[in-house]
């Protein structure tokens, strides 16, 4: 079962996979209800790949730029914070 697509395709028809699937999105919908209500919070997603080389994959849909400007941004952010103590 591969939540990240359409019910049809992810579950084939299978009803146990077809159960997951709902299951899946039922717990991501009730933790971004939760996000909305508490505030900032991190999901991630983790899962498997059919990948031959060992590699980590992250998100997508974000642009290599945008990726490496944020990463930039939080190890500045962590050096000022290592300054003050």
């Amino acid at each position: 079962m591969d939540a990240n697509r359409d019910l049809e395709q992810a579950a084939q028809g299978f009803t146990p996979a077809e159960e997951a699937y709902r299951q899946y999105h039922d717990a991501c919908t009730a933790v971004i209800g939760k996000a909305k209500a508490d505030g900032p919070t991190l999901v991630l997603d983790m899962h498997g790949n059919g990948h031959k080389t060992n590699m980590t994959e992250i998100g997508y849909l974000i642009p290599k730029y945008r990726f490496k400007y944020q990463v930039r941004l939080l190890y500045s952010a962590e050096k000022q914070n290592k300054s003050r103590y």
